[in-house]
């Protein structure tokens, strides 16, 4: 699923307050928000999975490629 250019489109809910994104290869999407929570969105796939809940006080994300 790729969204037109001006055809906004909502990929994934239920965040508290999201507060991180950072791309991986234009097509998987990790989000953050700020109960701890990181989810992975996959676009090309259209799935949209908890990775891991950290706990409250998360307040961004990196990606590191090594």
């Amino acid at each position: 699923m790729k969204p037109e250019v001006g055809c906004p489109q909502i990929c994934s809910r239920g965040y508290k307050e999201a507060i991180g994104l950072t791309t991986a290869n234009g097509v998987t999407h990790y989000v953050s928000d700020l109960g701890g929570l990181i989810r992975v969105i996959n676009l090309s796939e259209v799935s949209d999975r908890e990775l891991i809940n950290l706990g409250p006080g998360l307040t961004g994300l990196a990606l590191a490629d090594f």
